[in-house]
């Protein structure tokens, strides 16, 4: 599955985000290229932000009460909504999206949890992959959250590209 990245030194990525502000999606393309074992260089295609609507803003704003049942239907209609956005940024590009290696969604946040004591923090992030990788064709990777346990509150300041691994990978 993962083989093609083994003779590549230059992929083509479309990362999607929509943090705690839940105004939209923000969707880049980029070229990550490796110059060497210890160097890679990155440079931004194209980058839109695709606002959300108001009923989508004010049925992700419930979601915030924690209703497991809004929360699971919201996670599928959040990826539509992010695979129309990778689509998009990818055709405003002009890039065919055959030529497309991954797609890495951070996901909508639905709840942000910063450490508190010796209690590790945590975050929800929602936007199901596998529509995502369903409706653009393209494999999704979606980055571990591991990170917050180690760095809590400082999530979004660490920024992740991608990590392919095993379970973290879906095709349609």
């Amino acid at each position: 599955m993962l083989s093609k990245f083994e003779k590549k030194s230059c992929f083509q990525i479309v990362g999607l985000m929509s943090g705690t502000s839940h105004d939209g999606v923000d969707a880049a393309l980029v070229r990550i290229t490796q110059i060497n074992d210890h160097r890679v260089e990155a440079a931004v295609i194209k980058h839109i932000h695709v606002p959300y609507d108001k009923k989508l803003r004010d049925t992700i704003r419930q979601s915030f009460t924690g209703d497991t049942e809004l929360i699971c239907r919201l996670n599928f209609t959040l990826g539509e909504v992010l695979s129309k956005a990778a689509l998009r940024v990818i055709a405003l590009a002009g890039v065919d999206p055959a030529n497309i290696d991954c797609i890495a969604s951070h996901g909508q946040t639905i709840c942000h949890c910063p450490p508190l004591g010796s209690t590790y923090g945590s975050t929800l992030q929602i936007g199901e992959a596998a529509i995502i990788a369903d409706r653009t064709g393209i494999m999704k990777i979606r980055p571990r959250q591991r990170r917050v346990c180690h760095y809590g509150n400082r999530i979004g300041r660490r920024q992740v590209l991608c990590r392919i691994e095993s379970d973290n990978v879906w095709r349609n």
